[in-house]
């Protein structure tokens, strides 16, 4: 979802339905969004992890005021993994050579809060996910997420300040001060 106003211009609304189409239950599902973020020159960037806003943001390190990110929105339990695109993966998973279905689990139920800590940074990446979750047979979970652009990182943070307000107001009746 996107709007067409000022104040709504720096984020779009993604929500993504996942639907147990068994009779049997499923339990401990998780589900995320891989996010490759390459600004201006992929090879310096930065993305740390709010946990308090629940926001993960990017950026370049050299002259640019161009910021992405992406916030996690459901109140359900989020995690976090941020990636350095690098040979070694420098401490954490190294995704230069592919995932396996094991570092794909481990980093979509884990937190690392930050990537290309160098001072100029790195190629870096995101995974943002929810879990675990427990969908009854034949039910369905909606899962969202509020995808930011922006000028400066306050913009960014307001963005998706808008963007938690507006999905409250839309989808949750009291809306939820922990998430």
């Amino acid at each position: 979802m996107e709007w067409n106003s000022l104040e709504k211009s720096d984020f779009v609304i993604l929500n993504y339905t996942l639907t147990n189409n068994n009779s049997t239950n499923l339990s401990d599902i998780y589900s995320g969004i891989y996010l490759d973020w390459d600004i201006a020159n992929s090879i310096r960037n930065k993305t740390l992890f709010n946990t308090e806003s629940r926001l993960s943001y990017s950026w370049y390190t050299g002259q640019t005021n161009l910021y992405t990110g992406v916030k996690l929105l459901s109140p359900i339990n989020g995690y976090h993994y941020a990636f350095d695109v690098t040979e070694t993966g420098s401490g954490g998973i190294n995704i230069s050579d592919g995932i396996s279905n094991s570092e794909l689990f481990e980093a979509l139920t884990t937190n690392r809060n930050e990537a290309g800590v160098s001072a100029n940074g790195n190629e870096i990446a995101t995974l943002v996910s929810y879990g675990p979750l427990q969908i009854a047979s034949h039910d369905s979970v909606v899962l969202s997420y509020a995808l930011l652009a922006s000028n400066s990182l306050y913009n960014l943070e307001n963005g998706a300040a808008e963007a938690q307000a507006l999905y409250d107001s839309l989808y949750i009746s009291t809306p939820l001060n922990n998430f």
